[in-house]
């Protein structure tokens, strides 16, 4: 059976609400500029999950979103 595609999420708040209610569901996590995890509230949510946070660039979040994606996104295996 294939792997079902993740699904991703964007945006700040949307992110962050995903990392607080699932974060056993969270596959992958993306950031503009890293030093958004140093900060609250991301730097407690980003501890209990077991993906690393990775840079990526303007042009990846363009890709998933036209707009709203605030330079953060995740992927989770949870459904919509």
């Amino acid at each position: 059976m294939a792997e079902k595609k993740p699904r991703w999420i964007v945006g700040v708040h949307a992110c962050l609400e995903a990392l607080k209610t699932h974060p056993e569901a969270i596959k992958e996590i993306c950031f503009q500029d890293m030093a958004l995890t140093r900060t609250a509230p991301w730097d407690a949510l980003l501890k209990k999950v077991r993906a690393k946070p990775s840079q990526k660039g303007p042009g990846f979040f363009r890709d998933l979103s036209e707009s709203g994606h605030q330079s953060v996104a995740l992927a989770t295996s949870h459904a919509p």
